[in-house]
């Protein structure tokens, strides 16, 4: 698989670029003034406690000059003094008002985390570029869903609980060689068919890990481009083959778009392994009930009713793996978001448009497909033994900010593919 974090055709509601001779016209004053201003709530040391330290940090080292106030309840961001010369704003746990950005008359763009922060900017009619730093928890979400998916596999937590409560004597006799649950898929992550719901943020990479595991990947993601997927190395399913793709369905994010209705989860195979880390993503009450009925192995982050109540028929049972709600919640996406925050502010204080994700934006199918023949011509001089320079992986924009190419470790990756409806051979 080769990971390229492509954006994708419809990415509504995402960051939003400044575009054209209004762009140049406001990160002009952006790049004279250098001048950023971080507001929080003043409870960012408790919710995030390693993301200020970091921010700080990363903006130092870009050169950039940075103001960082706290503003208590009922308090406005346009009663700050100077605040007219602002022209990157960092918003963490604050969401301004209209009139707060109507202050902002040299503002290029607002940047904040899962969406708050940038819904005035947006509203604002001007071009504002509004930059979301929650992609920092990609990682810490994608490798938690492969926790939750090894988990069910091989029923770790039940193993550990019994040893810890009743030692080895609860283990398999020694000739036994097989300590999985025989009525819902188990054993490894390679070889298994796997759908993800969803190909932007945490759902690309974790395709691009269980791609890393050997497995069959396929991505249901309604409304992104052909060019997407093959530039992502994976096969592209519809909602009516979710059934005959899945031994395992994993749903990362919450989205109307990419949402598994009840049909769809009354038709999942028995024994089929459903991996949630967003309740919005799914049908819930379908999951539960085939859950309760122990004809579906479910491996959740959340739950609808979190928290979930004492006595509730869905706890420990042997089928159902829980974790609290903690798949973003570490010190690496704490540092991943403010490195997000950090590079994109210093992007448009110098005149260059934001990442929407590790690579830079792209701005239509075309030019995707044009970077996904790179790739290809990229592996072709891997294979024949072609030395690469710096120059040759790394290009420019207008700005000469300088942007990444694939990562080495996508770079030369066999993509996956196939067909598991049918046969079930996974040849196509």
């Amino acid at each position: 698989m080769t990971c390229l974090h492509v954006p994708l055709t419809d990415r509504s509601g995402g960051e939003q670029s400044v575009a054209g001779e209004d762009r140049h016209n406001v990160v002009a004053a952006a790049a004279s003034s250098n001048t950023v201003l971080v507001v929080e709530d003043g409870r960012l040391p408790a919710r995030w406690p390693y993301l200020a330290e970091r921010l700080r940090e990363a903006l130092a080292v870009r050169g950039i000059a940075v103001r960082w106030e706290s503003i208590p309840a009922g308090a406005h961001l346009r009663d700050l003094p100077s605040i007219a010369e602002v022209v990157a704003l960092v918003v963490l746990g604050v969401e301004p008002e209209p009139a707060d950005i109507d202050a902002l008359p040299k503002l290029a763009v607002v940047a904040g985390v899962g969406g708050v922060g940038t819904a005035a900017a947006q509203r604002a009619g001007r071009s504002i570029a509004c930059v979301d730093g929650g992609r920092g928890h990609c990682d810490s979400i994608a490798e938690m869903a492969i926790g939750l998916m090894l988990s069910a596999l091989r029923q770790i937590p039940s193993w550990h609980l019994k040893m810890a409560y009743a030692g080895s004597v609860v283990g398999p006799l020694p000739q036994w060689q097989f300590a999985d649950h025989p009525g819902f898929v188990n054993g490894t992550i390679g070889g298994k068919q796997i759908v993800v719901v969803g190909l932007d943020g945490a759902g690309a990479r974790i395709a691009e890990l269980c791609d890393s595991f050997h497995a069959s990947v396929a991505v249901f993601h309604p409304d992104a481009a052909d060019v997407d997927f093959t530039a992502s190395g994976v096969e592209r399913v519809d909602l009516d083959q979710i059934v005959c793709h899945a031994e395992i369905l994993v749903v990362p994010a919450s989205s109307p778009q990419h949402w598994i209705p009840a049909r769809v989860v009354d038709q999942l195979n028995h024994g089929t392994l459903v991996v949630t880390l967003a309740g919005a993503g799914i049908d819930m009450p379908a999951l539960r009930a085939r859950v309760l009925h122990d004809e579906l192995a479910w491996a959740t982050d959340i739950d609808p009713t979190d928290p979930v109540p004492a006595g509730d028929p869905i706890l420990g049972r042997p089928n159902v793996i829980h974790t609290p709600g903690i798949a973003g919640r570490t010190r690496d996406a704490n540092r991943s978001v403010a490195d997000v925050l950090a590079e994109n502010v210093f992007r448009a204080v110098n005149g260059a448009p934001p990442w929407l994700w590790d690579c830079p934006p792209l701005p239509d199918a075309a030019d995707r497909e044009a970077t996904v023949q790179q790739v290809s011509h990229d592996v072709a001089d891997d294979d024949s033994g072609e030395a690469r320079t710096d120059s040759d992986s790394r290009g420019g924009d207008d700005t000469g900010i300088p942007v990444p190419g694939p990562r080495p470790q996508d770079r030369g990756r066999a993509a996956v593919g196939g067909s598991y409806c049918g046969s079930g051979s996974g040849e196509s």
